[in-house]
């Protein structure tokens, strides 16, 4: 009984004590926040593609127009309830182009 306690907590002392996210979990989250952001700047144009760049930058594109997207980190955006934290950012529209 001694051994599998130690082994317990052998076990329990392993495992990684940062609750960091998945790479691709981490992309979900920029991909909602980049489509939010872009919505609010192309109005009532519909987003036909977004596309990623380079690391935290988006290019939106929707009803002849583009707007670059930036990942900003550092921001105070609140964690859903119940979830592992993310690293804190947001997503900021530039001005869209419609030339």
């Amino acid at each position: 009984m001694i051994r599998a306690a130690a082994l317990l907590a052998a076990l329990l002392a392993a495992a990684p004590a940062s609750a960091s996210e998945p790479p691709q979990r981490r992309r979900a989250a920029e991909i909602t926040q980049v489509v939010r952001a872009a919505t609010d700047a192309l109005g009532m144009r519909p987003i036909t593609l977004v596309e990623y760049v380079e690391p935290g930058l988006y290019r939106v594109r929707g009803g002849g127009c583009t707007v670059m997207v930036q990942i900003r980190v550092g921001s105070t955006r609140p964690g859903r309830p119940g979830a592992m934290p993310l690293p804190p950012f947001e997503a900021v529209a530039g001005t869209p182009d419609c030339g």
